[in-house]
């Protein structure tokens, strides 16, 4: 019988999980997924994702790709659905190319940041949005946004501990929905993005929103092009990778 390849795309709540990646710390994506499947097929399978969220980090469109002989592919989806944790969905299930990969095959990653901005958090979002009392100037942050757009340099909202990349990142969009006020959605679309570099980017235009970072410094600590700032990592709760992009490949 042929191996198959099939991709899912996955949605999932991360709050009880450890991140996408299998650790002996405790539960994860990866593993719930891995228990599924051999609950169902009785055969170990592997999945590989676009993207290693982390800790707490949730998922609308997360893609998933692995191999199988399981030809029934409603069998998969809603066998798979049946052992998975309440958290977890499998939204769709299709065939692929043999030699699509999850993430090196991406086209480009659009991630949303949600950030509910009023006295008293909302006990409905508290678990996927990042409650900040005082008020935030959404003007200030938008036009932070545009120079950060504008120069397409990330090397200040990298981590440390990066590993250097051969291919640098480029960002798309950076958009603000404030219609839900006080819950503010900020989306990032960009080609890839630096470990944490999404969190970084909003935890500045927070600080910037705080008025902690003057508009008229933005430019300046952009081309320092290293993390000298005094910008922030937003907390992962808040972070929902909303939707991975494969061109004409799938």
């Amino acid at each position: 019988m042929n191996t198959l390849n099939y991709k899912m795309e996955i949605a999932y709540l991360g709050t009880p999980f450890l991140g996408w990646q299998k650790t002996p710390k405790g539960p994860s994506i990866e593993e719930s997924l891995e228990i599924a499947a051999y609950k169902l097929l009785h055969t170990e399978i592997k999945f590989s994702a676009a993207s290693r969220t982390d800790r707490g980090v949730h998922a609308e469109g997360q893609a998933v790709t692995f191999f199988s002989q399981e030809q029934d592919q409603k069998k998969l989806q809603y066998g798979m659905q049946a052992h998975l944790p309440k958290e977890i969905h499998i939204r769709s299930l299709k065939q692929v190319p043999m030699s699509l990969h999850p993430s090196l095959d991406s086209t480009s990653k659009k991630y949303l940041y949600s950030i509910y901005n009023a006295p008293v958090a909302s006990p409905f979002l508290k678990e996927v949005s990042w409650h900040i009392r005082a008020p935030l100037n959404i003007i200030l942050m938008q036009k932070a946004a545009a120079q950060i757009y504008s120069l397409q340099q990330f090397h200040s909202f990298k981590n440390r501990c990066n590993k250097e990349q051969i291919t640098f990142p480029q960002l798309f969009s950076i958009t603000f929905d404030v219609q839900q006020h006080p819950l503010i959605s900020i989306s990032l679309h960009g080609s890839h993005f630096f470990y944490k570099m999404a969190r970084n980017i909003v935890g500045f235009l927070v600080q910037v929103g705080r008025e902690k970072i003057p508009l008229k410094d933005v430019h300046f600590y952009i081309n320092q092009q290293k993390r000298n700032h005094p910008g922030i990592t937003a907390p992962a709760h808040g972070l929902l990778l909303k939707k991975v992009y494969y061109g004409d490949m799938v």
